[in-house]
């Protein structure tokens, strides 16, 4: 068997539950500006796995930088 491939956008559902916090706390977070900015698709909000991953490695900054500015080393 193998793994299932990660998905490409995460609902506010699965990322409140990947960062262990609630969903009001996360919407607080993007109205902050504390989170990657979000895709919209219509009226669905996602968000991009890769760029939560990279979001994550460089610490969590603010949405002030750009995740595309964030050099994450290579493993």
């Amino acid at each position: 068997m193998s793994a299932s491939p990660t998905p490409v956008l995460m609902t506010a559902k699965d990322l409140a539950v990947s960062l262990q916090i609630s969903l009001r706390q996360l919407w607080r977070l993007r109205n902050a500006g504390q989170l990657p900015e979000p895709v919209a698709l219509g009226r669905l909000v996602r968000w991009r796995t890769d760029q939560i991953q990279q979001w994550i490695a460089a610490g969590c900054p603010e949405r002030s930088i750009s995740v595309s500015d964030i050099a994450v080393p290579q493993s």
